[in-house]
């Protein structure tokens, strides 16, 4: 999927992946919870997702809440009649059990990536 081309610092030294945690952070908090679950890693299941989030996981104890439910919460901040006014670097996020919020980079994105290398 391409999670490789990401890894690159842009012209301000930020790493795209910070890109992603500020979204998700935003998108937490957005929705009510803490901002700190918004981490984002690299997938370990590149053949599902470029990038994941398993902060509803991590705040389900918290919040009393179904770990789903709450990824579900943040999503909508993420893509929908709720999104935030985010870089648009998702084809599309999804929820899946137990509770992680998975992110697959666009095309669009990606190509403006190899771009930035030539």
């Amino acid at each position: 999927m391409g999670t490789h081309l990401v890894k690159r610092k842009d012209e301000h030294g930020k790493r795209k992946e910070d890109f992603y945690k500020g979204a998700v952070e935003l998108a937490f908090e957005s929705a009510g919870y803490e901002k700190e679950l918004g981490k984002v890693t690299v997938s370990n299941r590149p053949d599902l997702c470029d990038y994941q989030s398993n902060g509803a996981l991590i705040g389900a104890k918290k919040y009393q809440k179904n770990p789903i439910e709450l990824a579900e919460d943040v999503q909508k901040y993420l893509e929908g009649d709720k999104a935030l006014s985010v870089p648009l670097f998702s084809k599309r996020w999804k929820v899946v059990k137990p509770g992680f919020l998975n992110m697959t980079l666009s095309p669009v994105f990606l190509a403006k990536i190899l771009r930035s290398y030539g």
